[in-house]
């Protein structure tokens, strides 16, 4: 920097007798100050080595660089617009090689130990595919249908009852149960969902009221000529709460229908003004421990809904909550009529839910919905759960046990192990990624060409007329 100064040499005078003085007053500064720097070149590194080639054969590629160690200034020499400099490299020419993969290993055992069933197998890549070769786009896995030896149902045997344990209450009535958390190791395991004896629950007498007896039905079964079952869970006065006993009966009727050949298809619904109210809080709070809850296996059985074969379609006419939310997601269709709620409220309790409220919620709405359902335990209408994609449709109350039952009698007048076979397709995309759900659904795809009703398909859309199905 530089710098100049000045003085002022006569101040502008006042004139006489008070006047404005009309000489001019001093203006501007007493310093003045300008740079005097010197212009700065731009400065850059040498370049590096050149990168080795981007191929392993026949011709590539390879660069160098260099980088700006100093930025120009006051009009000094600009950088150079080039900073990556490439070129050319040969090595030996490139051998074209073709997508290889390994042999297919043996099949794996039958699905199913009598009836229909499928059965796989596996292979891997064992070359990669270069310069043009042929790709990969080969199957790495295969799906085929087995067919069993007919399945002969057989009832599952227990050995003999211990005692009875105490009343479960000290007044009032209540309920006391026996049985043996073990198999008796001489007795087989039921073939093909064969009837299994459950521990027996009867009244017990402590006090003024009666209690509810065992001999009352839990889950109504009406067997339709049309090949379906509609089955009712009957505790109207307690909404329908999904207790230990109700739901062993509940997996019992469904095995039993997923076993009989006569039957296509099921629907689920409920007495009085809820579908299913939730879990039966008084009976799980009887568990007082972790060790009570681990011991008596709590909420397993639930899972039988979910594995059954067959379609099931749920129809809910009024409240569908913890419990019964995750009952009706378990099953493969929801008709709800204008009344019915939604909710996963375990929250409310100081508890979660415990039988897939946190998973099949959110591949149903998504993980937002789910989340704010699931964390203030509100509840949603039919339209919302419609509009959200939780139910199928919604219809007049009143009305949607028949809308059910004619969804399901629609899907009973296709062939059975076409539709088992679609069922589990569609819910094992919950379980896969894209790609593999892909692959999965092809090959169940090419698996219906074992089926007769596959063909029977076929031959009735080009003859124009009704298939008609044999179910095999």
């Amino acid at each position: 920097m530089r710098f100049r100064y000045r003085v002022i040499e006569q101040q502008p005078a006042e004139s006489p007798g008070g006047h404005a003085n009309t000489g001019l007053p001093c203006v501007g500064g007493l310093r003045e100050v300008s740079s005097c720097a010197h212009s700065v070149d731009c400065e850059v590194s040498a370049w590096t080595s050149w990168d080795q080639c981007d191929r392993t054969c026949g011709g590539g590629q390879q660069i160098r660089h260099r980088q700006v160690t100093k930025n120009p200034m006051n009009g000094g020499l600009p950088c150079p617009a080039v900073l990556i400099e490439t070129q050319g490299c040969a090595l030996d020419p490139c051998r074209r090689r073709d997508c290889i993969v390994t042999e297919w290993e043996g099949w794996s055992g039958c699905s199913a130990s009598c009836g229909i069933g499928y059965r796989t197998r596996s292979r891997d890549f064992k070359q990669r595919p270069c310069e043009g070769g042929r790709g990969c786009d080969l199957d790495l896995a295969m799906v085929e249908p087995c067919f069993a030896p007919a399945c002969d149902c057989q009832d599952c045997i227990w050995d003999a009852w211990n005692e009875w344990s105490q009343c479960d209450k000290s007044c009032d009535g209540g309920q006391t149960c026996g049985g043996s958390d073990l198999w008796s190791a001489r007795q087989p395991v039921p073939a093909m969902l064969g009837l299994a004896r459950l521990r027996p629950i009867r009244a017990c007498w402590n006090g003024a009221r009666r209690a509810f007896s065992s001999s009352e039905e839990l889950v109504l079964v009406d067997r339709r000529s049309s090949g379906i079952a509609v089955l009712t869970l009957n505790r109207p006065k307690a909404l329908n709460a999904l207790s230990d006993s109700l739901m062993r009966a509940l997996a019992e009727k469904l095995q039993q229908v997923d076993a009989d050949a006569a039957l296509k298809a099921a629907v689920v619904t409920g007495t009085g003004k809820a579908f299913a109210a939730g879990a039966d809080i008084k009976e799980m709070n009887s568990r007082s421990s972790y060790s009570d809850v681990r011991h008596d296996n709590m909420l397993a059985h639930w899972s039988a809904v979910s594995s059954i074969r067959k379609p099931i379609v749920a129809a809910v006419g009024g409240f569908a909550l913890g419990g019964g939310c995750e009952l009706a997601m378990s099953c493969d269709i929801i008709i709800a009529s204008q009344a019915a709620k939604f909710g996963q409220p375990e929250i409310k309790l100081g508890t979660i839910p415990g039988v897939g409220g946190t998973q099949r919620l959110i591949r149903a709405i998504g993980k937002s919905k789910a989340m704010e359902l699931v964390l203030t335990g509100e509840m949603l209408s039919a339209e919302e759960a419609e509009k959200a994609g939780l139910v199928s449709r919604v219809v007049p109350v009143g009305t949607e046990l028949d809308a059910a039952v004619a969804v399901a009698e629609k899907i009973a007048g296709f062939s059975t192990p076409v539709a088992q076979l679609a069922k589990e397709c569609v819910n094992a995309s919950q379980e896969m990624s894209l790609a593999e759900g892909l692959r999965f659904e092809r090959h169940l795809f090419h698996a219906t060409w074992g089926l007769e009703d596959r063909k029977e398909g076929f031959e009735a859309f080009v003859a124009k007329r009704s298939p008609e199905w044999k179910h095999r």
